[in-house]
């Protein structure tokens, strides 16, 4: 945001005192003042002009960059327009092409995609299959057996419903037409499969669907074979643009024993240095009341204790314990609970 100064004046119109901006011209360096009603506007930029003239005059002086994903020339009207990592786009559909085949982290494509591809290269292991590439047909297909040259679209509720609004879901149904007319004159037979009505995505579902698509591969690949057509794959990577992404191996973080670890901390001050649960929460900005549910967690009995302080349960929930804990505490001898495991502990059902 451009350096500003803050005044009032009496409004001509209306006989009273308004606040106004004084600003300096990015281009001439004249000062110059706006309404208090276009700070906002001043916010989102780091250049402000005086009128139009100065505007054009700076934007063609300025230095000029090529687009990161298209090659062409072009003006950033404003620094903010080049991205922390010295990229510039000429438009947005660059900006957004480029930022998908160049992420980081997260996917693009649904699970189900990702999980049909890697079962599918498991079965056919002689078959080209291309994924979201844009060989065939100059547009992504979401599966794709090009000497087999059959196609299939995987269409989630964006393709039938307006979530993003009636304009983004024209322009997604337009886009699923060019492709079915695209794959018509390429001679691809493209299956669309309806998966918008998918709530939660279980193993029965993704067995469903992919017992769907290797029904229809199947009959293709007796189709050609019959006919005498070469369908083995030539390319060592069989169509695959990049490795598979390494699978992550579950961590157990173990936050019952560290919340234990900490209860028996917190105890141990309030017996030697005199000190109150209140002020516990105040020195380590807890309330009142996590100070006292993780307290409670010293009242599990002593082998639950151990095992938890050594680290050998695996993964134990931590509201199951303070439940539990919370029993023991309110009974004055320990009930039919205390010949427990933590493995049946962790079945119990929680309290309200």
């Amino acid at each position: 945001m451009p350096p500003y100064i803050l005044f009032e004046k009496c409004d001509t119109i209306n006989k009273t005192m308004t606040t106004y901006i004084k600003c300096v011209c990015s281009q001439c360096s004249i000062t110059f003042e706006r309404h208090r009603k276009q700070f906002y506007k001043l916010k989102r930029t780091s250049n402000v002009f005086c009128n139009k003239k100065c505007s054009s005059l700076f934007r063609a002086n300025s230095k000029i960059y090529q687009c990161s994903q298209c090659g062409q020339n072009t003006k950033p009207i404003v620094p903010s327009q080049i991205s922390e990592t010295g990229n510039v786009f000429c438009n947005h559909s660059c900006s957004a092409t480029y930022h998908n085949t160049h992420k980081t982290k997260g996917y693009r494509r649904s699970k189900l995609e990702i999980w049909l591809e890697e079962e599918l290269r498991q079965k056919y292991t002689v078959l080209d299959l291309y994924c979201n590439k844009i060989d065939s047909i100059n547009a992504e297909l979401d599966i794709h057996f090009p000497k087999l040259r059959i196609a299939f679209e995987l269409n989630g509720i964006f393709h039938y419903k307006p979530i993003y609004g009636h304009k983004k879901l024209l322009q997604t149904q337009t886009t699923d037409n060019k492709k079915l007319q695209l794959c018509l004159n390429n001679n691809i037979e493209l299956h669309i499969l309806d998966v918008s009505k998918i709530k939660h995505l279980t193993q029965q579902i993704k067995n469903n669907y992919l017992n769907l698509i290797s029904t229809m591969v199947d009959n293709k690949i007796t189709t050609y074979t019959d006919l005498g057509f070469d369908i083995k794959s030539l390319d060592p990577m069989r169509g695959r643009t990049n490795p598979p992404p390494p699978k992550k191996e579950k961590q157990i973080t173990y936050q019952t024993s560290k919340h234990l670890e900490t209860a028996m901390l917190w105890q141990s001050q309030i017996d030697n240095e005199n000190i109150t649960q209140a002020d516990i929460a105040r020195r380590e900005g807890f309330s009142r009341v996590y100070v006292m549910r993780i307290l409670r967690l010293q009242y599990l009995p002593e082998d639950i204790k151990d095992t938890l302080l050594k680290r050998t349960c695996g993964q134990v929930n931590l509201g199951r314990m303070l439940d539990l804990a919370y029993e023991y505490k309110q009974k004055a001898t320990p009930s039919d609970s205390n010949d427990l495991s933590l493995t049946q502990v962790n079945s119990l059902p929680r309290s309200p």
